[in-house]
């Protein structure tokens, strides 16, 4: 007669030792799991955000292009050793344009017209910078920008931003650019050409001013 013995168990549990290497094996996993999902959101972060500054620039870019090609024939009046002298809203030079335009950066187009300084500021310790913005309101009756600024900004940041501007063709003379606009104030330029270095790619925007051969015509804005 066989007897079997029913103490006896159906198998083997695991060992402390199996449980802590499986429990270490299982936290490696989990570690590597977690770092390649921490690398991936941050790849993805520096993408949006480096996509979120393509747009703002080029979006500020297009602001800035809009407001320079919208430069108005806008005369102010300064005073002179012989009386007050007309002088036309419009000089620049290498670093620097100063206008008067319907385009804000604030308001947007169609807005009131108001003087507009776009300049390129050199960081600090030399490094890099940024295209900044100014606008004043304009003080009747002379025309002349106001002391306090209504609106200002860095708009687009850059290595180095420059600006020069297409002159008209006279006789025996060809159409030229020049980076100094303040020795020609008496009319406007054909165009504006500004260039923007950022991280090793340059941006460069030739932009005809609407006004100009209007200007050239004989149409003010007093």
């Amino acid at each position: 007669m066989n007897f079997v013995n029913s103490n006896r168990t159906g198998g083997r549990g695991f060992t402390l030792i199996e449980l802590v290497v499986s429990l270490t094996i299982m936290a490696m996993i989990s570690a590597v799991v977690l770092s390649g999902m921490r690398t991936g959101l941050l790849a993805w972060d520096k993408s949006t955000r480096h996509i979120e500054e393509l747009r703002v620039s080029s979006l500020a870019f297009q602001v800035a292009h809009d407001a320079v090609a919208g430069a108005l024939p806008f005369t102010y009046t300064v005073k002179g050793d012989k009386g007050p002298i007309r002088k036309l809203a419009f000089d620049g030079g290498v670093d620097s344009v100063r206008f008067v335009s319907r385009m804000s950066f604030k308001d947007g187009p169609g807005s009131i017209p108001r003087w507009v300084v776009i300049r390129w500021v050199r960081g600090a310790n030399d490094v890099s910078g940024n295209l900044v913005v100014e606008e004043r309101t304009i003080i009747p009756p002379d025309n002349l920008p106001s002391a306090e600024i209504y609106w200002s900004g860095a708009v687009i940041p850059a290595d180095r931003c420059s600006f020069d501007f297409l002159q008209f063709g006279v006789r025996d003379k060809p159409i030229a650019w020049t980076a100094d606009w303040r020795p020609l104030s008496e009319q406007l330029p054909k165009a504006v050409r500004i260039r923007c270095n950022a991280r090793g790619k340059e941006t460069s925007s030739v932009i005809p001013l609407e006004y100009a051969s209007s200007f050239a015509g004989g149409l003010r804005l007093n």
